[in-house]
């Protein structure tokens, strides 16, 4: 396990409340991803670590819904280490910035680790934030300089914040440390952040 690395200026007026709330209104959804704390950033020229191994034996399927517009990733997305081309543009889409539409190709090493934890927890999986675009992420940065980072795996297809009906923060951090996931915010607020980088730990 990575060393600890302290939470830095992260928001704290995103509730539980408003995140359960956020998955049965999308405007309200797209409000509250303005209010999520980062993860610690990624330095200017930093070249992430490789990502966590990925794949499984046999048919590999994920089920995702999207907080911020209700759509739903319910299917196979690989076949063993051979990622599918169709679902993973599929998957792009759904976790797409929500501010201006802007799609990144996701890692697929990072739906790799929701599927393993999708196999211990046997329910979907609510996606509050995946892809973010420069656009965005340097508004939320100037809206926050000292909460938003610069520079973040969203930005790069690398990370999503989300939640599991019924599962705390604290579990499913445990559990994605399990499934091999590399950093991982675990935030009051009831979610959890999981990025495909170097193995590193934080409260949020």
């Amino acid at each position: 396990m990575g060393r600890p690395i302290p939470r830095r200026a992260a928001l704290t007026t995103l509730t539980g409340a408003m995140l359960t709330a956020a998955a049965a209104t999308p405007v309200l959804a797209q409000q509250a991803v303005l209010l999520y704390p980062r993860a610690p950033s990624l330095r200017p020229g930093y070249r992430p670590l490789e990502t966590r191994p990925f794949g499984g034996v046999g048919l590999r399927r994920v089920t995702l819904v999207s907080a911020q517009t209700g759509e739903t990733f319910s299917d196979i997305f690989a076949l063993g280490n051979r990622p599918s081309t169709i679902a993973m543009a599929r998957l792009s889409r759904l976790m797409r910035d929500p501010h201006n539409g802007a799609t990144k190709a996701i890692d697929p090493a990072l739906i790799e680790v929701l599927a393993r934890m999708q196999t211990k927890l046997q329910r979907p999986i609510q996606v509050l934030s995946g892809y973010r675009s420069p656009e965005t992420n340097f508004r939320m940065h100037m809206m926050d300089p000292g909460g938003v980072a610069e520079h973040s795996f969203h930005t790069i297809g690398r990370a999503v914040d989300f939640t599991v009906a019924g599962a705390s923060a604290e579990a499913l951090g445990r559990l994605a440390r399990q499934c091999g996931a590399g950093g991982i915010g675990v935030y009051g607020s009831g979610f959890v952040h999981v990025d495909t980088g170097p193995v590193r730990n934080w409260v949020g």
